[in-house]
């Protein structure tokens, strides 16, 4: 037989239960037809909360505790960035290229770009920028926001100058557009010599969602937030809400359309398909905005949609999936060796801010930015922080008491004990 096509999408941010096959009710018929020659994993786990150490772990199959390209509480990300090159002949990438796959790469993710290791090993790689505004743009129009019509007519040039954004189409179907109908398009105009893997990373449902994020610094935005300096209005967050859904309806047609394009030319049925994310996004279930930083649900359970060849379907076995696992799933799917990466337990981590400004840092003290270690087992989660605190204990779902599941816990954090090696991180009080 031949090898197998294949074809990884990172749907960036896209936490699961917004979708109807895990119990969401999103519109997105496409998914949904999807996911009937699919095996959708119930309970697939992101090893991060954010893009660059959750995409290593994808491409490497090393949570981030041992690749270590993570951010750093005192650094935040600039200390360990650098170290995702010393990866650049472990990656999926690399490994195809050697079976003699031809590699295409389309990514809107700045993490993901022709500057990362993850546009090694392509035989094609397009980052499409997914802000269709400049810094220096943002800069100038938050001079003038909110738009008052005094305020600008007395300032003739700024008022031109805010035309010729506009007219430019700066503004057209942004936020809710950033960048996937730009690389859908290149997708469908492109020549897939087979066998091929093609990878995305769509970022339609990664915020912004709302002008008012983009403006009022944005990145450092929800730190600030979260630390209570300037809290985002609640009217802001009803609307980000609702966006974040019509983001998900956005990705759906794409998903249909890449479909069809891939049934047209003939590849669909020879094709192991993924669709998944590398983290999710939090909207104020726990008065947390955004991701990164925390462990909850909302931000490392993610889906995991799997189309093997010739749609084989095969029962899976209880427990739960890590994207760790996608590497070696692809690499047995090259040999028609279709697995169930399902495991008794997994792990997610988080190191502190995933920031450059070292200022939300020193503003933080330790009482936010810190490590986290979780851990998922025969329903049962768990995460503790590094001064060994326990911030979440829930057994399907919902909060149960330490003193009242001992020996759980005590198991739980044996198995956290063994996960953490060497690193200076507290398990027990």
């Amino acid at each position: 037989m031949d090898q197998p096509n294949i074809i990884l999408i990172v749907l960036d941010t896209l936490r699961k239960d917004v979708l109807p096959m895990y119990g969401g009710n999103t519109y997105a018929p496409n998914l949904t037809k999807y996911a009937k020659d699919a095996i959708v994993y119930p309970n697939p786990v992101a090893p991060s909360p954010w893009t660059l150490p959750s995409h290593m772990s994808i491409f490497t199959g090393f949570y981030s505790i041992e690749h270590g390209v993570h951010e750093d509480p005192n650094e935040g990300v600039n200390k360990n960035a650098k170290l995702q090159f010393e990866y650049i002949n472990k990656t999926i990438t690399h490994m195809l290229k050697e079976k003699g796959y031809t590699n295409i790469g389309f990514s809107a993710n700045g993490w993901i770009s022709e500057k990362s290791i993850f546009a090694d090993n392509f035989d094609y790689f397009l980052f499409q920028e997914h802000s269709l505004l400049s810094r220096k743009e943002l800069d100038f129009i938050e001079k003038f926001y909110p738009f008052k019509f005094k305020k600008i007519i007395l300032h003739p040039s700024a008022f031109l100058k805010l035309y010729k954004i506009y007219k430019n189409n700066k503004f057209k179907g942004w936020p809710l557009n950033k960048g996937g109908n730009y690389i859908l398009q290149n997708i469908l105009n492109a020549s897939l010599p087979t066998p091929f893997f093609l990878f995305i990373n769509f970022m339609e449902a990664h915020d912004p969602y709302t002008f008012y994020e983009m403006i009022r610094h944005y990145g450092n935005r929800y730190f600030i937030d979260l630390l209570g300096i300037k809290k985002f209005p609640k009217r802001i967050i009803k609307k980000m809400r609702n966006n974040y859904l019509k983001e998900v309806e956005i990705l759906d047609i794409y998903i249909g359309e890449l479909i069809n394009y891939l049934k047209n030319i003939k590849q669909y049925d020879n094709s192991l398909i993924i669709i998944t994310s590398d983290h999710g996004q939090a909207l104020k279930e726990k008065n947390y905005l955004g991701h990164g930083v925390y462990l909850y649900n909302e931000l490392i359970e993610v889906p995991l949609i799997v189309k093997y060849p010739k749609n084989k379907k095969f029962n899976v076995t209880q427990g739960y999936q890590s994207l760790v696992d996608l590497r070696y799933l692809i690499e047995n799917a090259i040999d028609s060796n279709y697995i169930d990466i399902t495991k008794e337990k997994v792990f997610s981590e988080a190191w502190g801010y995933p920031s450059f400004d070292k200022s939300i840092i020193e503003m933080d003290k330790g009482k936010y930015g810190i490590p986290r270690k979780a851990i998922y087992k025969n329903g049962y989660k768990l995460v503790i922080n590094k001064y060994g605190d326990i911030e979440e204990f829930l057994y399907k779902g919902k909060g149960i008491k330490p003193e009242d599941n001992k020996d759980v816990l005590e198991d739980l954090l044996d198995e956290l004990d063994i996960f953490k090696g060497t690193e200076k991180f507290v398990v027990r009080k």
